[in-house]
């Protein structure tokens, strides 16, 4: 799996982000989202004029696609917990609680894994308990924060530009909630500005009943270079080990023992799994999933998609069984 992964690098260098050392995040910021909007503006109007050619036959069904998952009616059900450890689903008068997807996977194949790196590392995570090491981090990599608190910090600022930018509708870009934007953010804009990637979605809450899990895809995008919906999942850190196989690793329990116990299986474990929601429980067919993996270390974002092995049909089978019964 991890030699096969069709792993599509796109490394965004600092430079590229930030002209000097002096620099206003918050006009980086609108002048991504601008550049998106003008983007989200060419895309529709080109396309309405013409629907009659493949391409416009292409866009009608993505619309129909996105209007299905945005009106599904089992939107309005589900609600996470104010802790952010479960979901909770109304289902015929009653309150149903739901485990985390990455909760459940972790359960099934990894139960002996830390899955946070820090806490795998107990010298360096004594290390970022000082004010000195915090202070050291910041000022070297620019970010806000480090650890889950970085990763957390960089989802709601991005779930705020994603409202920010439906809201707005071709009105002026306001970014009021987003004083001080983490450069991890901008690094995402970025993307989805270098990539023609429209956001429809963020933080997009779905549940899957026969698996008794539920979870939220941390952005839903539109590809307007080929007419195809796409998720994505963004990943923060997991610098300080292999992120990919090492000789190290152990493998996961049957009937996935082929595979190595490291981070980016793990995490393609988790994308495919929402990916199976939405096409199982959402009839929607999901076309592009990537992990977004922020180094803020090497000051990059690595764009890494599904591999060939997830789209055997005897795996996914593994998958779906695997997560009806809890190990």
């Amino acid at each position: 799996m991890y030699h096969e992964r069709k792993q599509d690098s796109c490394r965004i260098a600092e430079e590229e982000i930030v002209a000097g050392k002096n620099f206003n995040a918050v006009d980086l910021m609108e002048y991504f989202g601008k550049n998106i909007l003008r983007n989200h503006d060419a895309y529709f109007s080109r396309i309405v004029t013409d629907i009659d050619d493949d391409e416009g036959l292409k866009f009608l069904d993505l619309k129909e696609k996105v209007e299905r998952l945005l009106d599904s009616p089992r939107n309005s059900k589900i609600k996470q917990r104010l802790d952010f450890k479960a979901f909770c689903v109304k289902e015929d008068q009653k309150i149903i609680y739901y485990s985390g997807l990455r909760e459940r996977l972790k359960k099934n194949w990894w139960s002996n894994t830390e899955e946070n790196p820090i806490k795998r590392n107990r010298q360096e995570m004594k290390l970022r308990s000082t004010s000195k090491f915090y202070s050291s981090k910041k000022k070297t990599f620019g970010c806000n924060s480090f650890g889950a608190v970085h990763g957390s910090q960089v989802h709601k600022q991005m779930e705020l530009f994603t409202l920010s930018f439906m809201m707005k509708n071709g009105k002026r870009w306001l970014f009021e909630n987003v004083k001080t934007p983490d450069v991890c953010t901008l690094r995402i804009i970025r993307l989805l500005d270098k990539e023609k990637w429209i956001p429809i979605a963020s933080e997009f809450k779905i549940w899957e009943e026969d698996w008794r899990v539920a979870t939220a895809v941390d952005m839903i995008v539109i590809d307007t270079k080929t007419n195809e919906l796409v998720i994505l999942e963004f990943k923060c850190g997991y610098e300080g080990e292999e992120y990919g196989a090492h000789p190290t690793d152990e493998y996961l329990p049957e009937p996935f023992q082929m595979l190595p116990n490291c981070p980016l299986v793990r995490h393609t474990f988790q994308l495919l799994g929402m990916k199976r929601i939405l096409e199982r429980k959402y009839n929607v067919k999901v076309d592009q999933a990537y992990i977004i993996r922020l180094c803020p270390k090497m000051r990059t974002v690595e764009k890494i998609g599904l591999c060939n092995w997830c789209t055997d049909e005897d795996n996914i089978y593994n998958l779906d069984y695997g997560m009806m019964v809890t190990r």
